[in-house]
């Protein structure tokens, strides 16, 4: 996974960013596991289910751990009932966000 093809998945604001992913639920972990260059998504692995909205509280929380911030300021914008999501994080800047996805991704030699 490179930084470019991160940036791609990215838009941001004067307020935080906008973050479109790809969500696998019900699987043997939560990470990141690379990025769809074709569609521009983060692609992550989510160890809930999709069933009365586990996975997205799991895909909130692994964000706001992510950046450190309050839960508060993760929001599923986009998608709620689909694998194709659009995330929102305020305070967050597209430089800390990419050096959080590069660090905790999994598939990095």
């Amino acid at each position: 996974m490179e930084r470019k093809e991160v940036l791609e998945s990215i838009e941001s604001n004067d307020e935080g960013i906008y973050l479109d992913i790809k969500v696998s639920p019900n699987s043997s972990s939560t990470k990141i596991t690379g990025v769809n260059p074709w569609r521009n998504q983060l692609e992550l692995l989510v160890k809930e289910r999709a069933v009365r909205g586990e996975a997205n509280r799991a895909l909130v929380k692994f964000f706001a751990d992510l950046v450190d911030i309050s839960e508060k300021k993760v929001k599923i914008v986009r998608g709620k009932t689909t694998k194709s999501k659009r995330m929102y994080l305020e305070g967050v800047d597209k430089t800390r966000i990419i050096d959080e996805i590069e660090r905790r991704y999994e598939g990095r030699r």
